[in-house]
């Protein structure tokens, strides 16, 4: 089942411009912080950065 342009979740009434601000910039953080390469170089710089 494709989700992008499937009525069951009501998804073809969604606008990104309706969500407020504090909404859109959560959604962006979160994009970033879950991609993989990010969050590789967040664990090679916390090695660096803590070292005991």
């Amino acid at each position: 089942m494709n989700t992008v342009n499937s009525n069951m979740f009501g998804l073809s009434n969604f606008n990104f411009g309706d969500l407020n601000l504090y909404t859109k910039i959560t959604l962006m953080l979160f994009m970033i912080i879950g991609r993989v390469e990010l969050l590789t170089i967040l664990i090679i710089v916390k090695k660096f950065l803590f070292k005991n």
